[in-house]
């Protein structure tokens, strides 16, 4: 199917990655809950999940797996995966190459912000009678895809290891929704992070 051929060429940096493997390298699972969905969507009505009508908050558990590779103290690059149970109770994903900058950082904790692009895929509403589409996916038999050109994601850090932190974060989980995810990144190599903070034990670079 031609969607797995896109996830496999969005693999390739993630195939590189590991080849390289080094402390500044971390590899993190989150668990996503929620998703806010936003502009007209002519389907709000089949949403089964809704926790606020219209697809403003929607349970829709899933996990992502990411792995990311920092090439300074402030700048990475990150490949991310993603699988959940969307709203209309089918399987829909996105894998992403982000570009990565950290915006803050406050003792043991940092924010950061990265942007690239991202292959939506998704299983076929073919066989939901009402389900009007809205030709923005690509249909590939019982997959449908969509490329997005600028994707993204927001992010919370809070050190809790020399080589173990706490994710918290805002994706975009679906073409037109934004997903909240939590969970861990663990980083890779024997000795983790250089500390350099007085008074924290915090990872940083030298």
């Amino acid at each position: 199917m031609k969607f797995i051929r896109y996830l496999l060429l969005f693999s390739v940096p993630a195939l590189l990655y590991i080849s390289k493997i080094q402390a500044q390298t971390n590899i993190g699972i989150r668990a996503i809950t929620f998703n806010s969905h936003f502009g007209n969507d002519a389907n709000q009505e089949l949403y089964s999940r809704n926790i606020i009508s219209n697809g403003i908050l929607t349970l829709e558990p899933g996990l992502m797996f990411s792995l990311e590779n920092f090439v300074n103290s402030k700048i990475s690059f990150q490949f991310s995966s993603a699988m959940l149970w969307d709203q209309v109770d089918k399987i829909s994903g996105v894998s992403q190459i982000l570009l990565k900058y950290q915006l803050l950082r406050s003792w043991k904790t940092t924010v950061s912000a990265g942007f690239g692009p991202a292959i939506h895929y998704r299983q076929s509403r073919s066989s939901i009678p009402e389900y009007l589409d809205e030709g923005i996916f690509t249909d590939n038999g019982t997959w449908q895809t969509k490329i997005s050109w600028l994707s993204g994601e927001i992010s919370l850090q809070y050190f809790l290891t020399k080589k173990t932190d706490f994710l918290l974060s805002l994706n975009h989980t679906q073409a037109k929704a934004i997903g909240i995810s939590a969970g861990f990144r663990f980083w890779l190599g024997h000795t983790g992070r250089k500390n350099k903070d007085k008074g924290c034990n915090c990872p940083s670079f030298r």
